[in-house]
């Protein structure tokens, strides 16, 4: 059966471990595949390198980095950092229909090999909702990629995007006829998008079909 929390730690093991606190997996991928929609990943400080694919069956579930297993798993992100190393491919990618998500306290980097690929976060939709709180998305060809596929709808708050070589945020449509209704809405809470490579937010195609609400 699925589970609906699990553990995370550099020191974890996918073959041996059964994702208790006591006894957790290795990578977040392995643990994402192992929780039921609504679970959550807790995961200890340190550097991941992989991606995390979140697939159409994966709905609410919630990824929390800046744990320290040594505290009980106490929650002190400022100490734990957690760094998902994408080692070129988006550390994070999210397949059609794979809706209310979240992201929260992870560093996503150095997904390089292109602005689709090598997004920071894919919203490799149509049909993503994705909440991304106190992260950092650095260092990589795109910060946030849209691409086509739509409708969309992020949510980023106290957040960090930076020093990404392309946008920081992408959409590209093309172009599409205007709709009443945006199929792109992006919510933005205190976050600071600064020294990308491109646009703080690019939306490529007919403008109507996108809302930005920046939230000082």
């Amino acid at each position: 059966a699925l589970l609906s929390e699990a553990y995370v730690a550099t020191s974890g093991n996918d073959t041996t471990g059964d994702g208790s606190s006591i006894n957790p997996f290795a990578t977040i991928s392995y643990a994402l595949g192992q929780v039921a929609s609504a679970g959550t990943v807790y995961v200890a400080g340190g550097t991941y390198t992989e991606r995390l694919g979140f697939g159409p069956d994966k709905k609410g579930i919630t990824i929390r980095g800046g744990h320290d297993p040594a505290a009980s798993w106490a929650w002190d992100p400022s100490n734990q950092v957690t760094i998902v190393d994408g080692n070129g491919k988006s550390p994070v990618s999210l397949s059609p229909s794979a809706t209310s998500n979240a992201l929260i306290a992870l560093t996503l980097k150095r997904g390089t090999s292109g602005v689709e690929s090598g997004a920071g976060i894919e919203l490799a939709g149509p049909y993503n909702t994705l909440s991304v709180e106190n992260c950092m998305i650095i260092s990589n060809a795109c910060g946030v990629y849209g691409g086509y596929h739509i409708p969309a709808t992020l949510t980023v708050r106290n957040t960090l995007i930076a020093r990404n070589s392309s946008h920081a945020v992408f959409y590209a449509r093309g172009n599409v006829a205007s709709s009443s209704t945006p199929l792109a809405t992006n919510f933005l809470w205190n976050c600071t998008v600064a020294n990308n490579g491109g646009d703080g937010f690019q939306y490529s195609g007919n403008p109507d079909w996108s809302d930005v609400i920046p939230v000082a």
